[in-house]
This record gives structure tokens, sequence and C-alpha cells, in this order.
């Protein structure tokens, strides 16, 4: 069995944990450093967003479909969404 550790204060204690550990069959997973909810790369992603949109109107979404507004994926050009981003477009060329 898997116990993940929710954060929950019982599960954070020390006591807790040995307890756990030695009823045995219960293997404690540490919480994880993110939300589930997102991947790894969301993170990324919002960050580039977030710099990239303060400041812009983006009228309808036409701007967007018609690349009006700009991509905030090509902020710099380390950035692998950018890089993944331009292949996608280059390969319909």
């Amino acid at each position: 069995m898997l116990l993940q550790n929710d954060r929950s204060r019982p599960y954070t204690a020390k006591v807790v944990q040995d307890k756990i550990r030695n009823i045995g069959g219960i293997e404690l997973q540490p919480h994880a450093a993110f939300s589930s909810d997102f991947g790894l790369s969301d993170y990324s992603l919002f960050r580039s967003m977030a710099k990239f949109f303060p400041g812009k109107k983006i009228e309808s979404k036409g701007d967007v479909e018609n690349g009006e507004c700009g991509n905030p994926l090509r902020l710099s050009p380390g950035n692998v969404f950018g890089k993944v981003t331009e292949r996608l477009l280059n390969a319909g060329q």
C-alpha cells in the first residue's frame, strides 16, 4: 500500500512516519513539490506567459488565431517551448 504525504500534520511528524514504517507493508511517498494538477512543464509555460502578456490587449479570438498578439513561447532563445513551437510552425510549410 502507498501512502502519499499530503502535508496534513499527522503525516509530517517524524514520530508518525516512523510508526507507519514499523507497521510494515506501507510505503510512504513524499508530497510532490508541485501541484499534481499541473505537469512540470506547465510552470515554465505559465512563467513565460506571465512575462509576455502584461500590458497586451487582445481584442478578439482572431487576434490570437492570426498571431497578432505574438507568441509567449518565443520569449527566450533557450526556451524549449519556443524551439518546439518553431518546429511545429515550420513543419507545415
